[in-house]
């Protein structure tokens, strides 16, 4: 299945995670806190 979401994340303004749901169990909250820092440091 191309394509599906794997996991949902909530941040607030500073990147910590506030909600998420994971579907598959293949991402980590850290993982997408350090995703938001990567994009911050783009901008």
């Amino acid at each position: 299945m191309a394509g599906a979401t794997s996991a949902l994340f909530l941040l607030d303004i500073k990147g910590r995670v506030l909600v998420w749901r994971d579907y598959r169990g293949d991402v980590s909250a850290t993982q997408a806190e350090r995703f938001f820092m990567k994009l911050i440091e783009k901008e």
